[in-house]
């Protein structure tokens, strides 16, 4: 009896060896392996150390913070939501105010979050990462799914470029300049090329004045300037004149036949440096916090890249002037002083600090046109679609920072956000009577193809020819798409090859009604095959009644 139960034992800690050294070679990303070494989960990925020493963030994985004192109106507010729901998402931290609690998940509205082994929304903590990216709620993602963030999409549009690109999360709701400036020193653990800040000039200059001003043990008062000990003592006082209820306060009007809700007069007071001392403190604060952030990540060999995201009432201010709308004062006033410390916030950014920076306000004022980037109600976060504007055009600078060439392994991607005379460039549309078109629909927010099926009952494809097929001669390759369609079995995706004068297909068809669903096709290409062509095709059934959206098709090798 005692030798089964020894022989039992033993075979138990030889399989757990097994798994644990099976998870650090083969799926490090998941942070287990911080746990047998002697480091909370994941912490050992950035370079903490253990002992009591460890930066104040990371403390929690070792003790959490026991002081339950307020940290703000906001931190307030997260915290009795993160009780209220369940979720306990959100809690008190003595650097950053308020931060993720590890492993958390919940729902805040119709979006699923969840928090990886640091308390960001990431779905793992990586060994490295090619891009951080350090924001409040705006960069965090509200009115977004995990997967529709604008660091999630930053992540996917620089994959499509190059295999596999690692772009990590630091964001919360209520953070500001001076938490980035503190994230920023622990970011650099990751080893990354770039590290984006996003300030949103709706509320990070106050939101840093009070984190300075109000915090007790004076571990921010060296970003205080000089001159806020001449304003009356201000500067050691909770901020005076600055009305939360005015969160209450929305004004409506009518955005291409659509009412959309918008509260100028919160941003107009987070923004107003005539009326509020603190807001001028706070833009001097947050200068300071910019020249700390370009030093930390110049130090580690890191590109500081900033950029300002805009309210919403600027984003639409173009389409309230054409639609001649009149605005009440506060709106007016906001542009004003918005204008200005955007401009100024820049000028420092570029000038005095030497950073990189990249408009994302214009780029949504322009979309706005036609798509929307916001939700319709009083909210000031971007819907999905505008995380996607934001990602998009980030991306386009960050391609030249990280020197992205195109991926070997990758042979060809399409996000359908590029059309030539009507058609997807470098598609052909096969089928008589086809119906097809650009989508603002995409599985992100993005692009993407619509094809309907024809009265002439002939199956409708799109399809693209590979220019050199023998390349994969010997490899793995892998097709993959996001398709949505109404009905089951009505869509495919095929791989399709001639293989010594054969023809060989792989086809896999939808399964979900009216979901986005993968496809994925994976084929082994024999070594001492000839090849006489390859392509790539997508089609709905004529019987087909409903339309399929297709968006991120990619074919790539993914091993010999």
């Amino acid at each position: 009896m005692r030798k089964n139960i020894l022989l039992l034992l033993v075979s138990s800690v030889i399989s757990l060896g097994i798994v644990v050294l099976g998870l650090r070679l083969f799926a490090p990303g998941i942070g287990i392996w911080g746990w047998f070494s002697g480091n909370p989960a994941g912490v050992d990925y950035v370079g903490y150390s253990g002992g009591a020493s460890g930066p104040s963030y990371y403390d929690f994985l070792i003790e959490p913070d026991a002081n339950t004192e307020s940290r703000g109106f906001l931190a307030d507010a997260l915290i009795e939501r993160s009780r209220a729901d369940g979720s306990k998402g959100f809690v008190y931290d003595s650097a950053t105010w308020i931060r993720g609690m590890p492993f958390a998940s919940g729902r805040y509205g119709e979006n699923l979050w969840h928090y990886d082994a640091l308390g960001f929304r990431n779905a793992y903590v990586p060994n490295t990462a090619d891009v951080v990216c350090i924001g409040d709620s705006m960069t965090w993602g509200t009115h977004a799914d995990d997967d529709a963030t604008w660091p999630a999409q930053l992540g996917e549009k620089l994959s499509a470029k190059k295999h596999d690109v690692e772009v990590y999360s630091m964001a919360l709701g209520g953070w500001g300049a001076v938490q980035y400036a503190y994230l920023t020193d622990l970011a650099v653990r990751f080893k990354p090329k770039v590290i984006i800040v996003a300030l949103y000039i709706g509320n990070d200059i106050y939101e840093s004045y009070r984190i300075v001003s109000e915090n007790t043990d004076g571990r921010y008062k060296h970003l205080l300037p000089a001159s806020a000990e001449a304003i009356d003592g201000t500067a050691a006082e909770p901020a005076r004149g600055l009305d939360p209820k005015s969160l209450e306060l929305s004004w409506e009007a009518d955005v291409g036949g659509v009412k959309y809700g918008f509260m100028p007069a919160l941003a107009l007071q987070t923004n107003d440096t005539d009326t509020f001392p603190q807001i001028r403190i706070g833009l001097e604060v947050v200068e300071n916090c910019i020249l700390e952030i370009c030093e930390s990540a110049r130090s580690h060999d890191a590109i500081p890249l900033f950029t300002i995201l805009p309210t919403k009432e600027f984003v639409y201010l173009e389409e309230l002037k054409k639609a001649q709308t009149e605005l009440p004062e506060e709106y007016l006033k906001l542009m004003k002083y918005e204008a200005a410390n955007t401009l100024r916030l820049r000028n420092f950014i570029e000038h005095e600090a030497k950073g990189v920076y990249v408009d994302v306000a214009t780029s949504l004022q322009k979309e706005a046109a036609t798509r929307a980037v916001y939700p319709a109600k009083a909210d000031g976060h971007p819907s999905p679609i505008g995380y996607s504007v934001i990602a998009q055009t980030l991306s386009e600078t960050v391609e030249t920072l990280v020197d992205l060439e195109a991926d070997d392994n990758l042979i060809t991607n399409a996000s359908f956000e590029e059309w030539l005379d009507g058609k997807p460039s470098e598609w052909e549309l096969l089928g008589e009577d086809i119906n097809f078109d650009r989508t603002l629909e995409g599985a992100k927010g993005n692009y993407g193809l619509l094809l309907r099926a024809g009265p002439s009952g002939k199956f409708v494809t799109i399809q693209q020819n590979l220019s050199q097929p023998d390349t994969v001669a010997g490899k793995t390759v892998r097709l993959s798409a996001r398709i949505k369609c109404a009905e089951k079995q009505k869509a495919a995706l095929s791989l399709q090859w001639t293989e010594n004068g054969e023809k060989k297909v792989r086809v896999r068809r939808n399964s979900g009604y009216g979901m986005w669903e993968t496809l994925i096709i994976e084929s082994v290409i024999p070594a001492k095959s000839k090849l006489g062509s390859m392509s790539v095709r997508v089609g709905i059934r004529p019987e087909t009644q409903n339309e399929v959206i297709v968006d991120d098709l990619r074919l790539e090798v993914i091993g010999n």
